[in-house]
């Protein structure tokens, strides 16, 4: 009489540590870049940040952005502050835009298409403010 479930573990066995090695091959081609190099320092002053978004929610007027014939349109009733645009999918395609008019126009050019994350910082009065939107571009 053969034993055939040594066959079977053997194969099985055989196919768990190729399965394990696929995952580990596909997983090698995608990028691990950290989404910010500094992630540390930043988890460390998150308050002020959550306090920035809190002042922004009390504000009656709020800058706005949208993108139309082209171009990205930002307009806000406070100037002179940063506007920082962040792909999470692409770090390379992250870039910031000081802001000083009201009225900012930004050509699609600039940017690849996906996915942007932007962000508006500004101080009034000794406070800084926070100002998110989510954008997507075709």
């Amino acid at each position: 009489m053969k034993n055939h479930w040594v066959k079977g573990i053997v194969i099985g066995y055989v196919l768990f540590m190729s399965g394990i090695l696929y995952i580990v091959v596909i997983s090698q081609q995608y990028s691990s870049e950290l989404v910010s190099d500094d992630y540390y320092e930043k988890g460390q002053n998150y308050q002020k940040v959550l306090d920035a978004k809190y002042r922004v929610s009390a504000l009656s007027a709020l800058p706005k952005i949208n993108s139309k014939n082209g171009d990205v349109l930002f307009s806000t009733p406070y100037p002179n502050g940063v506007l920082k645009f962040f792909c999470p999918s692409e770090k390379s395609s992250d870039f910031s835009v000081t802001i000083v008019k009201s009225k900012h126009e930004i050509p699609v050019h600039s940017f690849s298409k996906g996915f942007y994350q932007v962000e508006y910082h500004w101080e009034m009065g000794n406070k800084t403010y926070l100002w998110e939107e989510d954008l997507y571009l075709k």
